[in-house]
């Protein structure tokens, strides 16, 4: 099987996955997971944070897979950090001296993909 039906079944497969900006296929932005629910919401806290080195704005939705946070920010840049501890993994940034590139480089990106 192909197409959408397949790739939303698989992005479905695993209820931990957070592998596009809604979660699933759907974009229904609904978790499956029981751990945590209306008894025991009040117990979460900050886990951890993660420094970027931009004064722009940082409006991108994360995906998550495999443990592993992916971002993207200002200037093109992408980040992956560790989603349980926040410790970075590596760091891609496009260096180009291309006018055409220079003039986009400043503005907001809003996704990794």
């Amino acid at each position: 099987m192909s197409g959408p039906t397949a790739c939303g079944r698989a992005l479905d497969s695993d209820p931990g996955a957070w592998t596009t900006g809604g979660r699933d296929f759907r974009q229904s932005y609904y978790s499956p997971l029981e751990l945590i629910d209306k008894t025991n919401v009040r117990q979460l806290g900050f886990a951890w944070q993660y420094e970027i080195d931009a004064t722009e704005g940082f409006e991108a939705t994360p995906i998550v897979v495999n443990g592993a946070m992916f971002s993207s920010g200002p200037r093109g840049v992408v980040y992956s950090v560790d989603a349980r501890t926040g410790a970075e993994r590596w760091v891609f940034s496009r260096r180009s001296t291309s006018p055409s590139f220079a003039g986009r480089a400043a503005a907001t990106r809003r996704t990794a993909a």
